[in-house]
């Protein structure tokens, strides 16, 4: 199951026309969570995705720096998307 978190705003707002191409952001993070059958969340921004998951945001930030291979606090694996 993969979850955009754009896709719950055009469902609130039903636009005519979808001319949005690119978020404006320079990357995206794409999270596996592994205790949830493997369930792919893609994110905007690290803040963001640091919120909705409970995860302190420094955090987040130290992983992907160090560019691990072990799954986050057992759980998360997070890559980093550069368009």
């Amino acid at each position: 199951m993969i979850k955009f978190e754009k896709k719950y705003y055009f469902k609130l707002l039903k636009p005519k026309y979808n001319i949005i191409k690119n978020t404006g952001y320079p990357f995206k993070l794409k999270v596996i969570d592994l205790l949830n059958k493997g369930e792919i969340i893609y994110f905007i921004s690290i803040p963001l995705a640091a919120r909705k998951l409970g995860l302190i945001q420094g955090s987040v930030y130290n992983y992907l720096k160090g560019n691990l291979e072990k799954p986050f606090k057992g759980r998360y694996i997070i890559k980093l998307i550069t368009d």
